[in-house]
């Protein structure tokens, strides 16, 4: 199972990144039971996923930062804004893996990787 994973917004938005478990948070009832917070997923380094024209009907995906200027080592979504979480396929996965390490080293034996996924830092 993959740690990446997709998410679909309420807005419409894609986005892509790696899931952090949940933290653990003090029940309100009592202090000696911590449990996960469930109201929040939260994403490391998240990318907005979008479509690209490439010619006539013909579209590529790419992706660009979640926020521009704020800090996006971990972002929570609420759960009551998201309609789906969906493990990333494997290609993709590896893919989003590479664009955060900057380092691209393929499996010889992997399928090699979709080229109309552009990653746009």
């Amino acid at each position: 199972m993959s740690d990446v994973k997709i998410l679909r917004l309420i807005n419409g938005m894609e986005v892509i990144g790696r899931e952090i478990p949940s933290k653990q948070v003090t029940s309100a009832f009592s202090a000696d039971i911590a449990t996960e917070d469930s109201s929040v997923v939260t994403l490391s380094n998240p990318l907005i996923v979008h479509t690209v024209p490439q010619g006539p009907n013909q579209f590529g995906v790419a992706v660009q930062p979640y926020s521009l200027v704020g800090k996006t080592a971990e972002v929570e979504f609420s759960r009551n804004h998201i309609i789906s979480i969906v493990e990333a396929e494997e290609q993709t996965a590896l893919q989003y893996r590479s664009s955060q390490a900057g380092i691209v080293t393929p499996d010889a034996g992997a399928p090699q990787p979709d080229r109309r996924l552009h990653l746009v830092d």
